[in-house]
């Protein structure tokens, strides 16, 4: 059994200024920016608790605000995802989340709880962080990333995962059970 994750395409997610990406969607650049990428509906993702700590962050920085993204369409989200100042997710359950791969595509900080496979995608980038599914601690690492308005170097870290070097995962698998069909 081999397990293969999607890739995320590296063309379509990469970092561009944060500033032009605000502007290209009319956000406001002095703000900082929650992504949200999810429907605040789906119960499984957690909105109330993000929401909670967004809440919770606003009382040290006013600033911060949730940005939402559902619906958006798939060759607008790079802008959202660039526009944004840290991606958060409080899943109770997922597997292997395209929007972490392609928040660390575009060097995106998150702050994220421990489940599926993401604290082995964001592995030990700087910028990223792990935490219990509870407001206080969320709120603190927002609050964090916000104040130091750094990108990470999640691309390079997330570059093992790209659609070509996935592609070729599957190609060798294929290969491998073909090979063994034939003996």
């Amino acid at each position: 059994v081999e397990v293969i994750p999607n890739g995320v395409d590296l063309n379509a997610f990469r970092p561009i200024d944060r500033s032009e990406a605000c502007k290209s969607l009319g956000l406001d650049p002095k703000k900082k920016y929650v992504l949200f990428p999810y429907n605040p509906a789906e119960q499984r993702k957690r909105y109330d608790l993000i929401q909670a700590a967004v809440e919770e962050a606003r009382v040290q920085n006013p600033a911060i605000e949730i940005l939402h993204a559902r619906g958006v369409p798939r060759e607008r989200m790079p802008l959202y995802m660039n526009a944004a100042d840290v991606l958060v997710l409080a899943s109770i359950f997922e597997g292997s989340p395209n929007a972490v791969k392609e928040a660390m595509a575009v060097n995106l900080p998150e702050v994220a709880v421990d489940v599926g496979d993401v604290r082995e995608l964001i592995g030990t980038t700087e910028g990223c962080y792990i935490v219990p599914r509870e407001v206080n601690p969320m709120a603190e690492k927002i609050v964090e990333v916000c104040r130091g308005a750094a990108r990470t170097r999640g691309r390079g870290y997330i570059a093992r995962l790209s659609i070509e070097k996935v592609a070729e995962r599957v190609l060798a698998v294929y290969n491998r059970v073909a090979k063994t069909a034939k003996s």
